[in-house]
């Protein structure tokens, strides 16, 4: 196997990986109400739409 199709095999798989993460993330926040998770990086200030920073 080449040195090339190893380091694409690598990088693959750590895209697939990283992808994983991202997606048990979303749906980790996507379970919390919009404006009750704790882990939110702005605020929500009641407006209109609450979830615009």
């Amino acid at each position: 196997m080449s040195a090339k199709l190893k380091a694409l095999e690598r990088e693959n798989r750590e895209l697939r990986q990283a992808n994983e993460i991202l997606r048990k993330a979303s749906a980790y926040f996507a379970m919390a109400p919009i404006g009750e998770c704790r882990h939110s990086m702005w605020p929500v200030t009641g407006t209109s739409d609450s979830r615009l920073p």
